[in-house]
């Protein structure tokens, strides 16, 4: 059993990954951007974006739990631009004996992740079908959070899922090399 966070700045092709991963290992697959969304929906105008980001990620902790307790791997989908994701993530895993893994998802062509951001359907609470500039896209990645042990695995996705589904799966489950 493990619990995944996926990160990446929008465009890198995290929830494309994630999904691939569930399909191949059943996982459960929970995705901040569609939390967030219906709440933003629920409650139209009316809600604060930064209260609606923090109960997205109390709800997406919550079900991660209840999934581990069920015996279930979990997939959270979401960029990880806060410490404390990184350490709900760790705990949560340690006290339900998961496998703590972090997949990190980039691309450094500007043009290709441009393409990517601003041809994509978006959810409410996606404001992220503009392009960046270089200094946006050096400012997103430096505010990434990764694990402090360096155990993480970083995927360039330039290229189809394909390329690099089978490393992600030997990684998750403990084969990589």
């Amino acid at each position: 059993m493990f619990l995944c966070q996926m990160s990446g700045i929008p465009g890198t092709g995290k929830s494309t990954l994630a999904r691939h991963i569930c399909k191949l290992t059943s996982a459960v697959l929970l995705d901040v951007d569609t939390i967030k969304s219906s709440v933003m929906i629920s409650f139209g105008d009316d809600i604060d974006f930064k209260f609606v980001s923090k109960i997205s990620y109390d709800v997406i902790f919550a079900l991660a739990e209840d999934n581990l307790k069920a015996g279930n791997s979990v997939v959270i989908d979401s960029p990880c631009s806060y410490e404390i994701i990184l350490e709900r993530g760790t705990n949560l895993a340690k006290r339900h004996r998961a496998d703590y893994k972090f997949v990190e998802c980039h691309l450094e062509d500007l043009i290709e992740l441009n393409n990517r951001r601003t041809a994509r359907e978006i959810l409410p609470s996606q404001a992220y079908n503009t392009p960046i500039d270089e200094s946006q896209y050096q400012q997103s990645i430096k505010d990434l959070k990764r694990p402090a042990d360096g155990n993480y695995l970083l995927i360039d996705t330039s290229q189809g899922v394909e390329h690099y589904i089978k490393n992600v799966i030997e990684y998750l489950y403990g084969r990589f090399s």
